[in-house]
């Protein structure tokens, strides 16, 4: 069973990987491992394995999230940036079917929750108090 944890363009998501951290050390296992392009991620400093991937938007992402995954174990990949997300639906499938969990919406729910327009229709049809949109 896969045990390890993987925050993606983890950043200065410090907080977030201390939290996986402490959800695994209750558990007895597993690792935290966090992935992003800068080399000076702020989370690489917590991180059991802190790994260099290319930007979300570079052709070369998915596949090295793919390979990260396998070669590590991961059996939870958790984004942690809205802007990546559309990025990484075309892998989900593939990451799933390898299993990999991926904490991600549909293309759908992504779709509309990147759109201010789309998504206040969305609330407004629900019958949720939306403000007005110019």
């Amino acid at each position: 069973m896969k045990e390890n944890v993987l925050i993606t363009a983890c950043g200065a998501k410090v907080g977030l990987l201390r939290a996986f951290r402490e959800a695994l050390a209750a558990r007895g296992r597993g690792r935290v491992i966090a992935c992003d392009a800068a080399a000076d991620a702020a989370a690489f400093l917590d991180a059991d394995r802190a790994l260099r991937v290319p930007r979300w938007d570079d052709p070369g992402y998915g596949e090295a999230l793919v390979e990260v995954c396998r070669r590590h174990e991961v059996g939870l990949l958790v984004p942690s940036a809205d802007g990546e997300m559309p990025w990484l639906a075309p892998i989900a499938e593939r990451l799933r079917a390898e299993g990999t969990a991926v904490l991600l919406p549909s293309t759908r729910t992504i779709g509309i929750c990147a759109d201010k327009r789309a998504f206040a229709a969305f609330c407004a049809a629900r019958g949720f108090a939306v403000p007005e949109t110019l």
